[in-house]
């Protein structure tokens, strides 16, 4: 059979899909992390495990609960998602199985998985990976030694014989092993891996080098160093299967009919467009030259602009470049630079998170105090400097809707304010996961939320919603992404009861370049007839109350607020 390679100029014509467009200087490269592996970058490869780093800040492997920690993609399965020889998810018929003596020895396991690496040579399955699993007999732990193992004869392998004799022998690129007892942990670059009825191990193996030849015989080959199952156990081998992008048409809106976003403001359900083009306040100058936000108008800076002196992820001084480090013009005109910017001193809110707060009121946008639904699109594009091995850390980002009703007696849904229907509540956007570099594929991509105030949240803090009904809620650095969100606010009765008045009917959507990523209904944002939506927020926000450690950068452009879905621009 004839096989393919996944290259990156083939990533790239995958990106009009997925993403918004390709860049081939993408700092998605290994050279901007010194002594760390290099990146994987064919797309396939990225939607296999991640290993994860070492040490307990950088949990970012798989474990029980995740197939990639660092990017918050679950399994649908604990233990790990699968394919059995039949093809059913979960199944017991393995590919290839061994029975495993209790010898007190070392010795080599060889599994024949030809069917199973055909089936992913001939694209009939996706390569995900093998997971090994306890099958019948006894239960108790085998040891095997792993890809980090000081003593080299014993690392996993797997040997290809071509139909032409030509024999390969592969190294994992990954490999970890998911235990029940932990979900937080994981063991990616432990030097040995385990099998046990509630222990289950995972290995894969990158097979794009093999081109236009067929495969007589595939075995995977690993090393028992210790057996403590006191009878035999039958150990069997499955088809990993993980997430997969969503590469399905994107859903068009009122955007589809103003190339490129002009006149799209005469659009009647079109409150706010602004592509900071021009000068004009009606264009966004007042976000451009920092008047909307006083406060923080260090933070934001036309992107014709040089930015601002700052503090780089080494330490040093950053030198300023036009618009932000790494930016790719997503079309002629301009755009907003904005950064959260680094501030030596005590960890609390408001030294070094900000960030800017922009925001536009209903009021201003629609001449009326307040709107029950709505609806703001903006294009996104993270830096070169954005969340470089920042962990365990997420925050806010342009593009939400909120009620805060900052400057009355309602005011709350924000800094732990929390909401209880009759006061201020927020939909803002967020963040909740910056993948570290060093051991995952998925490294520097940062997976969307929001940060959700309503009278119904189980802490004094909002909750932060991941963007997660496909993996696209995940996005990449030195890329533009269009990012929607829309809101519907719950209806009442009009009796104003605390607790009662308020129906479990409100709505938050959002969309990553016209695909639906995230869904929540039945919520209750208030109980009270005068609690609506107040404004669209475009802040930028770190954390919590960790100081950002330098300063990252981001970038907005072409903001459209409607009463209707308005989806990605239409392009030349």
């Amino acid at each position: 059979m004839l096989k393919s390679k996944y290259t990156v100029s083939l990533l790239c014509s995958l990106s009009i899909i997925f993403f918004s467009g390709c860049n081939n200087s993408s700092s998605d490269s290994s050279s901007s992390v010194p002594n760390t592996p290099p990146i994987i970058i064919s797309s396939d490869m990225e939607l296999m495990p991640a290993e994860g780093g070492s040490g307990t800040s950088f949990d970012d492997g798989a474990n029980w609960t995740y197939w990639n920690k660092g990017a918050l993609f679950e399994w649908y399965n604990l233990g790990g998602d699968y394919l059995d020889e039949d093809l059913v998810a979960q199944g017991n018929t393995a590919w290839s199985s061994q029975t495993v003596s209790d010898t007190d020895s070392v010795k080599e396991l060889v599994f024949d998985v030809s069917t199973l690496v055909d089936s992913w040579l001939n694209k009939t399955l996706s390569n995900r990976g093998f997971l090994l699993k306890h099958q019948s007999g006894s239960g108790g732990p085998i040891d095997f030694a792993s890809k980090e193992h000081a003593n080299v004869s014993y690392h996993p392998k797997l040997i290809i014989t071509k139909l032409n004799s030509e024999i390969l022998e592969l190294a994992p690129i990954g490999d970890t092993y998911l235990t029940a007892s932990t979900n937080t942990l994981t063991f990616g670059q432990e030097t040995n891996m385990r099998v046990r009825d509630d222990m289950n191990l995972l290995t894969w193996f990158d097979l794009s080098s093999i081109e236009d030849a067929s495969v007589l015989e595939a075995q995977l080959v690993l090393t028992t160093t210790a057996q403590y199952t006191n009878s035999d156990s039958v150990i069997g081998v499955y088809a990993i299967k993980t997430g997969e992008w969503d590469s399905s048409a994107p859903v068009m809106g009122l955007a589809n009919n103003y190339l490129n976003d002009e006149n799209i403001e005469s659009n009647p359900d079109v409150l706010l467009h602004y592509s900071f083009d021009t000068l004009a306040e009606s264009d966004g100058a007042s976000f451009l030259d920092g008047s909307a936000d006083i406060n923080h108008a260090g933070n934001i800076w036309s992107c014709t602009d040089e930015s601002p002196s700052g503090r780089a992820k080494d330490g040093s001084t950053l030198t300023p470049v036009v618009g932000i480090p790494g930016l790719v013009e997503m079309s002629q005109g301009n755009a907003l630079c904005s950064r959260l910017k680094y501030e030596a001193g005590p960890t609390y809110q408001g030294v070094g998170n900000y960030g800017m707060s922009l925001k536009k009121s209903v009021l201003d946008m629609a001449g009326e105090e307040h709107t029950d639904e709505l609806y703001v699109r903006l294009y996104l594009y993270l830096g070169e400097t954005w969340g470089e091995n920042i962990l365990n850390e997420s925050g806010k980002r342009p593009g939400g809707i909120s009620g805060t009703y900052s400057a009355t007696n309602y005011a709350a849904g924000w800094g732990g304010r929390r909401t209880n229907g009759t006061n201020g509540w927020s939909a803002r956007g967020g963040y909740v996961a910056q993948v570290p570099y060093g051991y995952n594929p998925l490294q520097g991509s940062t997976t969307l939320a929001t940060y959700l105030y309503h009278a119904d949240q189980p802490t004094g803090y909002g909750e932060q919603l991941k963007w997660g009904l496909s993996l696209n809620g995940s996005i990449k650095k030195s890329r533009w992404y269009s990012i929607e969100q829309y809101l519907k606010m719950n209806t009442t009765d009009g009796n104003n009861q605390q607790g009662s008045s308020g129906n479990n009917d409100g709505i938050v959507r959002g969309w990553v370049d016209g695909r639906l990523v995230f869904e929540r209904k039945g919520i209750r944002f208030t109980d009270m007839d005068y609690i609506k939506i107040q404004t669209a927020d475009f802040g930028l926000y770190y954390g919590g109350f960790g100081n950002t450690p330098y300063d990252q950068h981001i970038a907005i452009d072409d903001i459209v607020v409607a009463k209707s879905y308005i989806g990605p621009k239409k392009l030349n």
